[in-house]
């Protein structure tokens, strides 16, 4: 096996994210703020790969924690006040993504798949972390093993929802 190539051919690669299903969930809420229940049941901020769509859901999470109505005008107010509208792209970026969405029907669908893109992101940071402690020659091999183990664990038990082993969570 000739490890730095097969290693060098991975670190090229973007991410695994689905821009579209994140803009599909933020649209579809801002269009029936109903489904922000559904999707905050599977994911979280962080499940977000643009950082632009996480402010959006710190909004939604925000306006709903204080009861208040998510839609185009209430998250336009919130990002206003704290400094964020421009940088999530402006009124027109929220309005698009609300016009882009003509039903929030699979919307569970769309969060699990981002869910899932999360899962894989948060798996490939701990292979390279893991990886980085590997050539570490200070730590014990049963240690380093061990810790390894627990890692991988925690990070696979985190991600397994109710539904089962199949579908996975990112609460």
């Amino acid at each position: 096996m000739n490890s730095s190539l097969e290693f060098a051919s991975y670190i090229d690669k973007l991410p695994p994210a689905c821009i579209e299903a994140e803009e599909g969930i933020l649209g579809g809420i801002l269009l029936d703020s109903n489904a922000f229940i559904v999707v905050d049941s599977i994911i979280d901020v962080e499940a977000f790969y643009v950082n632009a769509h996480q402010m959006i859901y710190r909004a939604f999470k925000s306006l709903y924690k204080e009861e208040r109505t998510i839609d185009l005008i209430t998250v336009t107010d919130w990002l206003k006040t704290k400094g964020k509208l421009l940088e999530v792209g402006g009124c027109n970026k929220l309005a698009n993504l609300q016009d882009r969405v003509v039903s929030t029907v699979n919307i569970d669908a769309l969060a699990e798949l981002v869910a899932e893109k999360y899962f894989r992101r948060k798996l490939i940071y701990l292979g390279h972390e893991i990886a980085n402690r590997g050539a570490d020659q200070l730590i014990k091999t049963n240690d380093y093993f061990e810790k390894a183990k627990k890692e991988f664990e925690t990070l696979f038990d985190s991600a397994i929802s109710i539904n089962g082993p199949d579908k996975v969570s990112c609460k």
